[in-house]
């Protein structure tokens, strides 16, 4: 990336590429929002906070890393995206960062974080990480920019964690679209699966969204899969409680 000055420079001042407008990767839509590559990536016993480190025998095993969490805790990502590869290499898989899409929130801005988003993830699969789509909506109108870039019939990540009474005709809706314009294999549900969604699909697995019983799960001494915090893949013939009942 060029400037009118940048030929007299003797190196790059700090944050030049804000933009990471260096590594312009494929893009399939007017947006330039870049194409993750189709896999089918494993899926994980249990999802790890990305501000949580693993420090055990057993590292991040069976474990895999989300960013359901206040932007400014991976904005580290975007901004110096080399910084933390190897922490997310660990993982065996890694779900793309959530960057918020808030219904009042300026729509250009909503465009670049889904731009962020699926950046960061298409980085981080040139770097050989497995890596699993957070799909985030607004409104109805951001449907038609908020699903751009994930390949279809693959495995997709949401959460329900700031879903309310209130919110949940909103969060209902665009998990419909989400669902009818990706038809995803699988779906992870980080908190608690709200009955309607098994309405819609059929192959839900949900993971509690809560710390307990993290510390217990890394001891050497126990199997990967004991204790953790997720449930089998939901069948539509099955029961239809909230997912954090059935993991009490």
């Amino acid at each position: 990336m060029q400037t009118r000055s940048s030929a007299n420079w003797i190196s790059l001042p700090g944050y030049f590429d804000r933009h990471n407008l260096s590594s312009i990767f494929e893009s399939s839509n007017g947006y330039g929002i870049p194409d993750l590559d189709y896999s089918i990536p494993p899926i994980p016993e249990s999802l790890v906070p990305y501000n949580i480190r693993i420090r055990s025998q057993l590292g991040y095993h069976g474990l895999g890393i989300h960013f359901f969490l206040d932007d400014y805790r991976f904005e580290q990502c975007w901004i110096r995206p080399e910084a933390g590869l190897e922490r997310v290499k660990a993982a065996e898989v890694v779900l793309t960062p959530d960057f918020s899409l808030f219904m009042d929130t300026p729509k250009a801005v909503q465009i670049y974080n889904v731009y962020r988003n699926r950046w960061v993830g298409k980085f981080w699969q040139t770097h050989g990480i497995n890596v699993i789509p957070t799909l985030s909506w607004s409104d109805k109108a951001s449907y038609e920019f908020c699903f751009l870039g994930v390949p279809q019939k693959t495995t997709v990540a949401v959460s329900t964690v700031s879903v309310t009474e209130h919110t949940k005709n909103d969060f209902l809706d665009g998990f419909s679209e989400a669902m009818r314009q990706l038809n995803p294999l699988n779906v992870l549900s980080y908190g608690k699966v709200i009955p309607e969604m098994l309405e819609i699909c059929h192959n839900i697995r949900s993971y509690k969204a809560s710390f307990e019983g993290l510390r217990k799960l890394r001891k050497p001494e126990e199997p990967i899969g004991e204790n953790t915090t997720t449930k089998p893949l939901y069948s539509a013939r099955g029961d239809t409680k909230w997912a954090a009942e059935e993991n009490e």
